[in-house]
């Protein structure tokens, strides 16, 4: 039986093939920065710069696979991101939000490095592009390869809990500090049961704007990387309002299963 595509094997590889391409565009810069002896400064274009290449690179292994994938399985990209509102799109968007919350706790066993909190500074003084980016960009890109490509393939050639959690160890690996690996893997759980349950590219792509939308005003409001917890002196109140996120969230995912349920 022919498999399809991708599978495992070939979604390592696409993950390393968007990595080698990533690398290919980095290149010129980074010996440009090393000649002009301030490579070790994280300027505000180098961060620019990095997002603009992760894009780029996106963009080419995307149409590569698209390519790939039309060989072995039927794909309409029209289809992936039709917009078909139903109650399942409330749900989902109120597990985003409650998982944003839930997912705080992290930053506690795994804080945010000096580098990384300095990319970010620097990304928020231009607060248009690092919105266009972070915001906007990012999660589309990021969406139709992991979600629309890799975790697509995956499902249709492994069991469904195999294939969400292979999907998103990929996903983690694309992040470039362990904290932000970490909340990737559990915000790509989520993401990938919803692509499971709805297989609605649009959906997820809506999810992913959402988080990194609110995460984005949470620092530039605080002007740096700083979790609800620090804005919220009441520990009662915190714990009331995580207790309530834990609730939102587990009845988001039980509604959106009990609504969707896929003959797989």
């Amino acid at each position: 039986m022919q498999r399809h595509y991708p599978n495992l094997l070939q979604s390592i590889a696409l993950f390393l093939q968007l990595i080698l391409v990533m690398a290919i565009i980095l290149l010129p810069y980074v010996i440009f920065r090393y000649i002009t002896n301030n490579a070790g400064i994280l300027s505000r274009f180098d961060s620019f710069y990095f997002y603009g290449s992760k894009i780029t690179a996106q963009l080419l292994i995307i149409f590569y696979a698209f390519r790939k994938i039309r060989k072995t399985d039927s794909f309409s990209l029209k289809k992936e991101l039709n917009v078909n509102f139903r109650s399942h799109w409330l749900f989902a968007i109120l597990g985003a939000i409650a998982l944003i919350f839930l997912m705080e706790p992290l930053e506690q066993f795994v804080p945010a490095t000096s580098i990384l909190q300095l990319h970010f500074a620097n990304l928020t003084n231009q607060k248009f592009g690092s919105l266009l980016f972070i915001v906007i960009l990012s999660p589309i890109m990021n969406e139709t390869i992991f979600r629309g490509v890799i975790l697509r393939g995956l499902l249709k050639n492994y069991k469904p809990v195999v294939s969400i959690l292979l999907g998103s160890l990929i996903f983690a690996l694309f992040h470039v500090s362990l904290l932000q690996a970490v909340i990737a893997f559990a915000l790509s759980l989520f993401i990938g049961f919803i692509y499971w349950q709805t297989r609605s590219l649009a959906l997820c792509i809506l999810l992913h704007i959402l988080n990194n939308g609110i995460a984005y005003t949470i620092i530039i409001l605080a002007g740096e990387i700083k979790s609800t917890a620090s804005l919220i002196d009441n520990t009662l109140l915190y714990l009331t309002f995580y207790l309530a996120a834990a609730m939102i969230f587990s009845t988001s995912l039980l509604q959106v299963y009990k609504k969707n349920e896929l003959n797989l």
